[in-house]
């Protein structure tokens, strides 16, 4: 079986090329380390062809369909990090009878599929708190999940479950250091989150970290030895998003600077042609899209009571999917509006332009009737 894989090589490669030139240096090794992804490759390989095909023909209906689905799966969560944009939203306080359940998501991700959505990336809250995560993950064995975690509450049951699957991705969050990443997210997180790394990489199980870049760690990401440490450690991926304050405290001082923010795009761009690391950067990689690729345009996020937003940090909805189709979401007047309001999407000064054009926003949201979704 191997040897049969091993011919298909170049076929991989012009999949992995056909998203990023330099996905198959940074991943065949891997595949060839690890027989279990390779084994599920090319069932990937051609699930990822056909969900582009039905996409594809749904734009020709003009109907827009995200290859990524962001789900914040469960509100639930075992740590309180300053600047949380769950817990900005409310989200953190839902009652758990109001939580999705695993059939409700199950039938999200089957409606998804239909559509052509490939990629689910999921978050929370803690996503491994979510009682039936990885049997979910199991039994869509032809997408890609990609689990944004702390690394606090991934038991030993669930090591061992993850080391059996090959369509998963499991991601740490981390600030930077050990001081940086204790400040905010709690003493001892830092060393938890790297334990994490350490077991994830010596079971074969594909992971990477996951930063918001602030004033706070600006430069510490802008060093190269430590971007180096992490890949030392293993990791293949890496998400750089930039700081973007929640709502509520208006918070703006941990901002970057246009200028500043420049200057860290030509570092990442750097990092992006030297590195053997996959690199996804927000919002600097949204520019070759004209800006902000949310409501849709790349990617659409559910939260844990099932309302349909344009990301996972706007508090706004007109659907629900508990009683709405998605299809009948992605068709909203609010996505309608968002993507083809221009400046609504459109570099801004700041990391987000949804957040940097707030009153444009709410008349929108006052307009379409959309409901704030922490007030449901």
């Amino acid at each position: 079986m191997i040897n049969k894989l091993l011919k298909n090589n170049e076929y991989l490669k012009n999949i992995f090329d056909s998203v990023n030139p330099r996905m198959g240096k940074i991943f065949m090794p891997f595949l060839l380390k690890n027989p279990r992804y390779l084994m599920n490759s090319l069932k990937l390989a051609k699930s990822f062809e056909k969900s582009e095909k039905l996409r594809e023909d749904y734009a020709q209906k003009g109907i827009m369909v995200p290859p990524i689905m962001i789900f914040s799966i469960t509100h639930m969560c075992n740590l309180t990090c300053g600047g949380c944009f769950a817990s900005a939203l409310g989200s953190l306080d839902y009652k758990k009878d109001r939580h999705l359940s695993m059939e409700e998501w199950e039938e999200i991700i089957n409606q998804s599929i239909d559509l052509g959505v490939f990629t689910f990336l999921i978050a929370g809250g803690e996503p491994f708190l979510f009682e039936n995560l990885l049997e979910i993950v199991k039994k869509y064995d032809e997408q890609l999940f990609v689990i944004f975690s702390n690394g606090t509450s991934i038991e030993d049951e669930y090591y061992k479950k993850l080391k059996s699957l090959s369509n998963v991705v499991v991601i740490i969050s981390v600030e930077g250091d050990k001081e940086m990443t204790d400040t905010r997210r709690g003493n001892g997180v830092f060393d938890k989150a790297i334990e994490s790394l350490k077991v994830l990489e010596k079971q074969g199980t594909l992971n990477g970290i996951s930063v918001t870049v602030s004033k706070e760690n600006l430069d510490f990401w802008s060093e190269e030895n430590n971007i180096d440490y992490f890949i030392d450690k293993g990791i293949k991926i890496l998400f750089l998003t930039e700081y973007i304050p929640t709502c509520e405290s208006n918070d703006k001082s941990a901002l970057i600077s246009e200028i500043e923010r420049y200057d860290f795009r030509q570092i990442v761009l750097k990092y992006k042609a030297e590195k053997n690391i996959l690199i996804i950067h927000s919002p600097g990689d949204e520019e070759i899209f004209g800006g902000c690729v949310s409501a849709g345009r790349g990617f659409a996020h559910i939260n844990s009571l099932g309302d349909l937003t344009p990301c996972p940090v706007s508090d706004i909805a007109t659907h629900n999917l508990k009683k709405n189709t998605l299809l009948e979401g992605l068709q909203s007047v609010l996505f309608t509006e968002i993507r083809e309001n221009g400046e609504l999407l459109e570099k801004s000064e700041g990391p987000c332009a949804l957040f940097e054009n707030k009153e444009q926003v709410e008349k929108l949201r006052l307009k379409v009737g959309a409901y704030k979704t922490n007030k449901q």
